[in-house]
């Protein structure tokens, strides 16, 4: 009987425990759809200038690159935001309450900020220097890693956003166009090429050959 009565203690304790640990993760579900929200802003604004950017960079840069004449002509990409460092440690706050898998999307969706951030940073570098030939490509590979945070942060964005919803969604069948979609980028054939020769849904950061 004391044993019998020690089982049932400990399963209500673990069922307490338990109902905490999913209101408080519903509460941090609620704080943080203004935090991804941010995100998805942050990505998609930097997708818009990227775009824009390799317009004005064709017009006013490639033809004296590709004459390979000696010139000290720089571009500047205009208007990035700012990190979203803040939100991003917000949005770490559901870690603890989401399942082992879902943990792993989160960390890997982190990681890829960091990576995609790093590769908007070089070129935007680059870019001011005259002494560094940029090609297209490194444009399309900076539009593919904003675009591949769009993915992340809008599937994270339906999870919080909806109570009832319990795992974080899949990725949609196709990467998301975001800023690309008014632009005339949707019709390069040169970006077209590109992007069908990436992978879709993004393989985990840790398991792919990063371009």
């Amino acid at each position: 009987m004391a044993l019998l009565a020690a089982i049932i203690s400990i399963c209500y304790l673990w069922s307490v425990e338990k109902r905490k640990t999913a209101e408080s993760h519903a509460i941090a579900k609620a704080l943080t759809v203004g935090q991804t929200e941010a995100l998805y802003k942050y990505s998609n604004e930097c997708l818009g200038i990227l775009v824009s950017g390799l317009q004005n960079w064709r017009e006013e840069i490639k033809p004296i690159s590709d004459s390979q004449l000696a010139s000290d002509k720089i571009f500047r990409l205009e208007g990035l935001p700012n990190y979203p460092t803040a939100s991003l440690e917000n949005l770490a706050k559901l870690l603890p309450g989401l399942k082992v898998p879902d943990q792993v999307i989160l960390l890997d969706f982190f990681a890829q900020m960091q990576l995609a951030h790093a590769r908007l940073q070089s070129l935007s570098e680059q870019l001011l220097s005259p002494t560094f030939i940029v090609n297209e490509e490194a444009f399309f590979s900076a539009m593919y890693r904003m675009r591949i945070l769009l993915g992340y942060s809008g599937l994270i964005l339906k999870y919080v956003r909806d109570p009832k919803q319990v795992s974080l969604p899949s990725f949609s069948s196709e990467p998301p166009m975001g800023a690309l979609f008014d632009s005339s980028m949707i019709f390069d054939a040169e970006f077209s090429k590109f992007s069908e020769s990436m992978p879709w849904p993004p393989a985990s950061i840790s398991e792919t050959t990063v371009r």
